[in-house]
């Protein structure tokens, strides 16, 4: 545990820079589907997992009291830094330690996207005995490109399983997105040479770059996992 907090402190920085730059709309377009099934607004909403904070502006208008968990100082610190809402508050924990703590039906909705930690029949039950009314799990299934997917490999398995672990009905909404980047030729030398023989790694240049730079598209699809209680 002490290794991945090390990691994600030290990551944090460059983490939030990826995200600030990214293409893709999925924190908005989450967010107004919530809306759009009346899971927002609500009174309580849980963050778990959340980083340094990427869904809190789109979801902050529609809840009451937005709590940001994470283990990461770093993520908690950057997201003090770019969010000073009233309704936010961020707690530094691991997602064992706030399950052991927080009680039964607690939060009426409780949201995790990408969320490593939750990787288990036992963490996905947690996750569902803390929420009062929804649970939300949202992960990126597919992420190819042009370039260098067809030489890695790139599979998300763990939404597979909540599927197979949840003994409760659920719905599912998927989100896809098209990018495009210009990658130079100089740059995909770079990425795979230490990896790729210098012959195979001239055959695939000889392949793709007809110039120094070309157009490289990707199809990235996310996958929001919707598990809603019934009131008794």
């Amino acid at each position: 545990m002490n290794e991945e907090i090390q990691f994600w402190n030290e990551f944090a920085e460059e983490y939030a820079e990826i995200q600030s730059e990214s293409q893709v709309t999925i924190a908005k377009d989450v967010v107004t589907f919530l809306v759009e099934k009346e899971i927002l607004p609500t009174n309580t909403f849980v963050d778990l997992a959340g980083g340094c904070g990427r869904y809190v502006a789109e979801v902050i208008p529609f809840t009451q009291t937005y709590l940001l968990v994470d283990f990461s100082k770093e993520m908690l610190h950057i997201a003090a830094k770019q969010h000073s809402f009233s309704q936010l508050h961020l707690l530094e924990m691991a997602q064992k330690e706030f399950f052991e703590q927080t009680q039964n039906e607690q939060y009426d909705v409780v949201f995790t996207a990408m969320n490593p930690a939750l990787d288990s029949k036992e963490e996905l039950n947690e996750l569902l005995r803390i929420t009062r009314k929804t649970a939300c799990i949202l992960r990126m299934i597919k992420e190819q490109d042009e370039l260098f997917s067809p030489y890695e490999e790139n599979r998300d398995t763990l939404m597979s399983k909540y599927k197979e672990w949840l003994g409760v009905p659920f719905e599912v909404q998927r989100f896809q997105y098209f990018t495009e980047e210009v990658i130079s030729k100089s740059f995909f030398k770079d990425y795979f040479e230490m990896d790729i023989s210098e012959n195979e790694l001239e055959k695939m240049v000889a392949k793709h770059f007809k110039t120094d730079e070309r157009l490289n598209r990707t199809e990235i699809v996310f996958e929001l996992l919707i598990i809603t209680k019934e009131r008794k």
